[in-house]
């Protein structure tokens, strides 16, 4: 707060904003429900660092939309444009929630950073926003052209966040240590990326094996009698249904 030229005052709840304003991120969302979450919840304050390329006149327009919330709402939204890496890790640490309202996610940076930091995520399920999924709050949303619908259920999510704070401070606190003891190191991706070579390694020795015992097979029943078993034989499974074509 003190970054922004103000005081914490009344234990206030504390939602922020971070990130580029570009239409991945969707930020420009943020702008649909700020009006509403004040009303609801007068002790709710919002922080945004956030700034559009150059060119992209979506996001300019979000900016203007957040500076306008700033300059109409002055001891409840603050905004600031600039990128300022520092300031960015002090908002994650001093906030109690963080929106990542994206509209995909490969890997998911920001959510790991700020649950890391002890601030809850309200977002949109999608790509690597699932990993929080346990100690977050997500709404599930595929129509990305229905903006009000899609407001209307990050704005649920955001009330369920607000009024878990209140009035349920024990799970608020189970969730924010939960987010803080996320698995962020490398051991685990990479026994992930290790188990699934080995398996790579395992299957394909098993259709080696597997297509060896196929040809020996046919070998030896085309030395015997192939018309007899084709006859009789009646495949049980995939595996079958093979032998049968190879015959």
């Amino acid at each position: 707060m003190e970054a922004f030229n103000s005081e914490p005052t009344d234990d206030p709840i504390l939602i922020t904003v971070v990130g580029r304003l570009v239409g991945q991120k969707n930020l420009g969302l943020v702008t649909h429900i700020i009006a509403r979450t004040l009303d609801y919840a007068p002790g709710v304050k919002f922080i945004v660092l956030a700034s559009a390329p150059e060119g992209d006149a979506d996001g300019k327009q979000t900016e203007h939309d957040f500076r306008w919330f700033a300059t109409n709402f002055p001891d409840r939204v603050y905004f600031n444009s600039g990128f300022n890496l520092p300031l960015s890790k002090l908002i994650f640490a001093g906030g109690d929630f963080t929106l990542i309202p994206s509209h995909f996610e490969p890997c998911g940076l920001v959510d790991y950073e700020a649950s890391l930091l002890g601030t809850v995520v309200i977002g949109r399920l999608t790509g690597g926003l699932a990993k929080v999924r346990h100690c977050a709050y997500l709404y599930e949303w595929l129509d990305i052209g229905d903006r009000v619908g899609e407001a209307n259920a990050f704005f649920e999510q955001i009330k369920q966040a607000i009024d878990t704070y209140r009035y349920n401070p024990t799970h608020h606190h189970y969730l924010m240590m939960t987010a803080m003891g996320l698995d962020a190191s490398w051991e685990q991706s990479a026994a992930q990326y290790i188990a699934m070579y080995r398996y790579g390694i395992q299957l394909a020795k098993w259709y080696k094996k597997r297509w060896n015992f196929l040809a020996d097979a046919v070998r030896e029943i085309h030395e015997d009698d192939p018309a007899a078993f084709l006859t009789l034989f009646q495949p049980r499974d995939n595996f079958d249904l093979v032998l049968k074509d190879a015959l």
